[in-house]
């Protein structure tokens, strides 16, 4: 069985999109009024934006966000985490129109466990058992970058659909500093 193990986790190192990196154990309320956990993120690809709250370059990425969503809606869920308490979170998802559900990592938890340095950086999570991994924390949204966070995902066995990221900016949208 460990040989079985070894195996596994050589082919998706080869792959250069092995998740070699553990998600930070949370619980945090959401704009959407449920409560997620680092296990919300396990048995469904997951994309995770990290936005700041009242930086400018919110209102730039979350078109993209959205749409995002949208194109995989039952596929996989989008969520973003925000620093603020959840009445900043649910006043800024409103302010820079988000319609998909916002965390409020009112203590950093989660942007500090995730290694974040700015909004609008993003990750997955593609795990369908045990505990919720990732690859890497992207710099910036980009339709570049999604397309291989995308990519990336497949791999790791998501059955996606053909994405048309239209509304993904072709050059990245990067925020401030947490």
């Amino acid at each position: 069985m460990r040989s079985l193990l070894s195996l596994g986790a050589l082919v998706l190192a080869a792959s250069g999109v092995a998740c070699k990196y553990e998600a930070p154990a949370f619980r945090l309320s959401a704009s959407d009024g449920k409560t997620y956990t680092e296990k919300s993120l396990v048995g469904k690809p997951t994309f995770i934006f990290f936005l700041k709250k009242n930086c400018p370059a919110d209102p730039k990425a979350t078109p993209g966000i959205n749409s995002l969503a949208k194109e995989l809606a039952g596929k996989a869920q989008v969520l973003v985490v925000m620093d603020g308490t959840l009445a900043e979170v649910r006043a800024n998802a409103v302010k820079v129109g988000l319609s998909v559900p916002v965390l409020a990592d009112t203590k950093g938890v989660v942007i500090r466990g995730f290694k974040v340095e700015r909004g609008a950086d993003f990750t997955f999570v593609a795990t369908k058992t045990g505990k919720p991994r990732y690859p890497e924390i992207w710099t910036g949204v980009s339709r570049a970058h999604l397309e291989k966070a995308v990519a990336a995902m497949r791999k790791h066995g998501a059955a996606l659909p053909a994405l048309k990221l239209a509304s993904i900016s072709k050059s990245t949208i990067s925020g401030c500093m947490f």
